[in-house]
């Protein structure tokens, strides 16, 4: 059975409304202005962020690219001015927090999407994590109006899947929850230090580079990750891993920045053991061919494919399948033909 690790980008999450590096700071405001009171520690970023303004008549910056105000500060810890490394922590906490949409049960309907999937836009990521367990349905007879209208079954799912992401966000976590929980089904995310583990279930293993907000360890997207790195090593260690035992590397709404050199190196580092990688697919929206030309300029496997498309349009992919409405069986094996058709 062939390893298949996604390495997941803002892009993945961008659906569901989270913010992206580039937007990050204006939601924020956004944010901001709509309760004042509760948001009120926002001030001291944003008049950070003012007083750094004052470097745009020096040099060229960015003050809407939030890596870059955070790369800007670490300079300053590391150079002895004010630590400012709480502040934007929670910063960005509550503002992944505050825009990631409440995950909502769909009203029984005439597809079985409504009556198996919570409501868009989460529907594609539990379809998604759903197959990757390797789990099927099939109609259990029961009246549809009534019930889902079918039992869940283990099967042995395509591939072995994990997933390598450079979000904050509990997207991943969420969406398995609430499949467990609603279905009765095993769905395991494993992320290092993880004690606690599903009797029989396969683990889908899980490494968030960059921390995750629910245990307020993060590590910001800046220049210094290598001097932060402490605090998250297990979960490069597992990537690593992961990279150097792929057969295919699907890298889903991930944009390449060039700031982002530590993902760059780790990808190098694992293809010096990576001896039976088949495959590097990207799939990622490019509207004007920057991102594509960065991946082109970096990879230089020979069986690399990109396609510029939207995340929304490989979930498509796996939702509407079928021409019935409850048909007979719902197979895992769905997600390597979405796969397919994607990067067509």
């Amino acid at each position: 059975m062939a390893n298949v690790v996604y390495l997941l980008g803002a892009g993945f999450s961008a659906p569901l409304g989270l913010p992206l590096i580039r937007n990050f700071l204006e939601k924020s405001k956004d944010q901001y202005e709509s309760d004042p009171k509760r948001f009120t520690h926002f001030e001291s970023v944003f008049e950070t962020i003012r007083k750094i303004s004052y470097a745009t008549g020096t040099y060229v910056m960015d003050l809407n690219n939030i890596e870059e105000i955070l790369s800007v500060l670490e300079m300053d810890g590391f150079a002895g001015q004010v630590e400012h490394s709480k502040l934007f922590t929670d910063y960005i906490s509550d503002v992944i927090n505050h825009y990631t949409p409440p995950l909502r049960e769909q009203a029984l309907g005439q597809m079985w999407q409504s009556n198996v999937l919570p409501a868009s836009p989460w529907d594609g990521y539990c379809l998604f994590l759903l197959f990757c367990q390797g789990i099927k349905l099939k109609q259990d007879g029961h009246d549809i109006k009534q019930q889902t209208g079918y039992r869940f079954e283990s099967q042995a799912p395509p591939h072995n899947y994990s997933f390598i992401t450079l979000n904050y966000d509990l997207v991943m976590e969420t969406s398995a929850r609430y499949m467990s929980t609603r279905h009765k089904v095993s769905i395991s995310l494993s992320r290092p230090g993880d004690k606690a583990t599903v009797q029989g279930a396969a683990q889908l293993r899980l490494a968030k580079l960059h921390g995750s907000v629910d245990t307020k360890t993060i590590v910001p997207p800046t220049w210094s990750k290598g001097a932060l790195q402490h605090r998250i090593a297990g979960e490069w260690t597992l990537a690593h891993q992961l990279l150097s035992k792929a057969h295919h590397i699907r890298i889903v709404g991930y944009s390449l920045p060039e700031m982002d050199s530590y993902v760059r190196y780790l990808l190098r580092s694992a293809a010096v053991n990576s001896f039976y990688l088949k495959q590097i697919d990207v799939l990622c929206f490019d509207p004007d061919g920057a991102v594509k030309k960065r991946f082109d300029s970096f990879i230089h496997f020979p069986n690399y494919r990109f396609t510029n498309r939207t995340v929304e349009s490989f979930f498509q992919g796996l939702l509407q399948h079928h021409d019935r409405s409850f048909p007979e069986e719902i197979d895992s094996t769905q997600i390597e033909r979405a796969h397919v058709r994607a990067m067509l």
